[in-house]
């Protein structure tokens, strides 16, 4: 799209599970970001879409982006912890999602949880 959305951007946006298996399976690259600097990662943990999560954490963590931020500096784990969805927050540190890493304010996921 003209923001820079894939196919596998917009499958794991909406939380289609079986879209975005198809779509990995045929090589889609999972780190490539809109022009916000949004992954699919980053948008499935956004929208609260675990089943999509699942789908990418079977992936290694750098085929997936997993600690890559937004332009803003939010990472995954960040926005999962802000919009409140504590079981996605669990999956991404048990993937090993870095809990210290800090937007470009400094707000940390943990900070989210706290407001």
């Amino acid at each position: 799209s003209m923001s820079g959305a894939t196919p596998l951007f917009i499958a794991c946006q909406g939380g289609h599970v079986a879209a975005t298996e198809l779509l990995l399976s045929a090589g889609a690259d999972a780190t490539r970001a809109d022009s916000t600097g949004a992954t699919p990662l980053y948008v499935a943990c956004q929208n609260g879409h675990a089943g999509a999560l699942g789908v990418l954490l079977r992936r290694p963590a750098a085929a997936i982006g997993l600690n890559v931020p937004k332009t803003t500096g939010a990472t995954p784990l960040y926005v999962a912890c802000q919009k409140g969805e504590a079981e996605i927050a669990a999956r991404l540190i048990a993937a090993g999602a870095s809990v210290d890493q800090v937007t470009r304010t400094g707000a940390s996921p943990d900070w989210t949880l706290t407001r």
